[in-house]
């Protein structure tokens, strides 16, 4: 099955087009709305469903297992058609990994998985027709949520006959409250953290820190660091301790007024240095950035410990500025990772650098690993092209019960 259909409940219903044109830049396909159950459908490839963690404005992703219809009996009939082993087989590679198959055979499972029927303002002598029509099909069916492995949840809209199916396998995880003055995108801020491999108690500086976004989304997920943001621009910098105030993290997050060509940080003080770059785009130019690139790198090294390490985004323009930058500034390129980000549909070219120096010039240095195939870490990066969708905003729903190996 190189194609699954899906069902993605939303937050709010305003944010129905949000969603579809994040599942279009993810590769979905034949995507519309029913209003009614506040649902999209769309077709999306089986190798991306990872991708979906990502997915903004969503409440919950389900596998199709009966697209949206408004009689009983069109209901029963994709009930009747539903390819069980196929959606068995989506539902265990993210909610049960590593159980998919049994001796390689396509579909094939190792143990059949007991499935748990329950509703959403669904009357309760439907679902006990769907227990039974699916028992009727082979398909192994729980009287008790905590007897399953899985749910099949049929939703339905009163009064109008509408009725839906799926698998739920992502759900969502808990909101942060936005900052007051927007910067870099939180889900990007997220994957630079990961490819750097923060650990506990490092420093971490941003030359280039403006509102103090990147900053602020690290001490995030990573709240044992400390955090040090440089800004040129005094009114900026405001907007950075706004920020700072507004997230309660001044004891962890300092902004300070301050030149990334001349740094008032003392030598060696620093283990890694971690920034989005002016781009040459919204803020400075290509030719500004040819300046600009090598005195920064010149005082990034300056301030490192002997084994620290730096990860610097930068736009496809300004890249090669950054690679001399480098070079001369005595750093090891360990890794270029491209990425699109940036426009109104995230389609311009970006280069993540990671530079190490001393102990830190090896890919060990930094999380790279590449593939896709599940859902930790980097794996991620050659599947989510587009970072805006590789920070976790949902995940994937736990088996019922406990599974046999």
């Amino acid at each position: 099955m190189s194609q699954v259909r899906i069902l993605v409940k939303v937050t709010l219903a305003r944010r129905e087009a949000a969603v579809s044109k994040a599942l279009r830049s993810l590769g979905g396909e034949h995507i519309s709305v029913c209003e009614e159950l506040h649902k999209l459908q769309a077709l999306v490839p089986l190798q991306t469903l990872p991708s979906l963690v990502g997915l903004p404005g969503a409440e919950r992703v389900s596998l199709e297992v009966v697209r949206p219809v408004a009689s009983d009996d069109a209901f029963f009939r994709a009930l009747d058609e539903a390819q069980w082993p196929s959606i068995f087989g989506a539902w265990r590679s993210i909610c049960a990994p590593g159980r998919e198959r049994a001796g390689g055979a396509a579909g094939a499972d190792v143990v059949p998985p007991a499935v748990f029927v329950r509703g959403k303002r669904t009357e309760p002598d439907v679902l006990v027709a769907v227990g039974q029509q699916l028992a009727a099909r082979g398909v192994s069916v729980a009287a008790r949520g905590e007897d399953a492995d899985l749910a099949l949840v049929v939703t339905s809209a009163p009064g109008t006959g509408i009725r839906a199916a799926g698998v739920p396998i992502f759900t969502r995880l808990a909101q942060h409250k936005p900052l007051p003055h927007w910067g870099l995108h939180p889900s990007v801020a997220w994957a630079m953290g990961e490819v750097a491999r923060l650990k506990p108690t490092e420093v971490v500086l941003d030359p280039c820190a403006g509102v103090a976004a990147l900053l602020l989304e690290l001490a995030k997920h990573w709240p044992r660091g400390r955090y040090v943001g440089l800004e040129l621009d005094g009114e900026v910098a405001s907007k950075g301790h706004a920020n700072i105030m507004a997230s309660r993290s001044g004891d962890r997050v300092k902004l300070e007024l301050g030149d990334a060509t001349a740094m008032s940080i003392p030598d060696a003080s620093v283990d890694v240095v971690l920034s989005d770059l002016p781009f040459g785009r919204q803020h400075g130019t290509v030719e500004g950035n040819a300046e600009l690139y090598p005195r920064l790198l010149k005082e990034a090294a300056r301030v490192l410990r002997p084994d620290g390490r730096a990860v610097l985004l930068t736009g496809e323009e300004s890249s090669h500025l950054l690679s001399a930058g480098a070079r001369l500034a005595g750093f090891t390129i360990v890794a270029e990772i491209p990425l699109k980000f940036g426009g109104a549909g995230d389609d311009h070219d970006c280069i993540l650098f990671c530079l190490g120096r001393g102990g830190s010039t090896t890919e060990e240095a930094f999380d790279l690993v590449q593939g896709g195939g599940n859902l930790s870490g980097a794996e991620r990066w050659n599947v989510v092209e587009k970072w805006r969708y590789a920070m976790p905003l949902l995940r994937p729903v736990r088996p019922l019960r406990r599974m046999s190996p």
